[in-house]
């Protein structure tokens, strides 16, 4: 099954490249069993293509549509290292501060030498609490419902540090939970309202939500995820309660947009319409080995896009 263009593809937009542009979403997405995607690409003197393919429920035969909301995962990280940037240039933190210096103490976390640098491009060595032990996945199964604050994830589900701070390189969710409890801790309110009032409104992203702590609109897609291992994908959205997952995930992967917000985002963040552009010049200085900036990688993959 595949959609339509949507109408708000921009009317300048070239109806062939739009064309072929849908048939390589259609492709990529049959081609790795995708159950159903959505795509926004913004291209110069052209505007932007939006389009989407495949079901979100195919049991009900919903389609997917361009406007629905999808968990980002986490994309969600490129939002709260902005903010940790922000919060530098206006002089609230430097990104050499050591953790202590904000948050408490938690088990298997040395504040004292972890500094906010470490954090933001995961050499920090902390226990990634999510990939790092199933302990914390199985609790998302076993008590969907519950509500986890950051502090009781990192005293609970972090265990023996990976290395030293500074001593490799780890990708880490828990080193995004801290990074979110500092942007917290410093401006005495919701991480919520932090994003909307720095980020979300100023760039107009209106379809971008904190799952966690906004009420979000019908319109989300399926998430769709081989639950047990035997290789075929579930409904987790219609059989699980988001809580527990998005809870615990909070500001390392608990935002969902639309493909057309996050494009708009990258374009924003990219093109130095967000940052200072000594700040997003150390969001972009990568590590060496892995390729991970501040919140962000780089990709040596050249991808042919648009079919001959």
């Amino acid at each position: 099954t595949t959609s339509r263009v949507h109408p708000k593809t921009s009317a300048t937009f070239d109806t062939m490249l739009a064309r072929r542009l849908q048939q390589t979403l259609d492709n990529t997405r049959i081609a790795n069993n995708i159950i159903g995607g959505s795509a926004a690409i913004i291209m110069p003197r052209e505007g932007t293509w939006l389009g989407a393919s495949g079901l979100s429920n195919p049991v009900t035969d919903d389609s997917v549509t361009t406007d629905m909301l999808f968990g980002i995962g986490s994309i969600s990280k490129s939002f709260c290292a902005t903010m940790i940037l922000k919060l530098q240039e206006e002089g609230m933190l430097s990104r050499f501060d050591s953790l202590h210096k904000f948050l408490p103490h938690y088990p298997n976390i040395d504040d004292e030498n972890i500094r906010i640098h470490h954090c933001l491009q995961m050499t920090s060595g902390v226990f990634d609490f999510f990939n790092d032990g199933p302990n914390a996945v199985n609790e998302c199964f076993t008590n969907p419902e519950r509500y986890w604050l950051p502090s009781q994830v990192c005293s609970t589900y972090v265990f023996t540090p990976n290395f030293s701070p500074g001593n490799g390189w780890k990708y880490s969710n828990t080193n995004y939970l801290l990074l979110g409890m500092i942007i917290n801790s410093l401006q005495g309110t919701s991480y919520a309202t932090e994003l909307q009032n720095r980020i979300l409104t100023p760039l107009n992203l209106m379809h971008t939500y904190f799952s966690v702590e906004d009420s979000l609109p019908d319109n989300i897609a399926h998430e769709w995820t081989d639950l047990n291992g035997d290789g075929i994908l579930e409904d987790y959205y219609a059989t699980h309660p988001r809580t527990a997952f998005y809870s615990m995930a909070w500001s390392a992967g608990a935002i969902f947009s639309t493909a057309e917000d996050i494009a708009n985002w990258g374009k924003a963040l990219l093109t130095g319409q967000v940052l200072a552009g000594s700040s997003l010049q150390q969001m972009l200085s990568f590590h060496q080995s892995s390729g991970y900036g501040f919140g962000i990688y780089r990709s040596a993959a050249l991808i042919r896009l648009i079919p001959n």
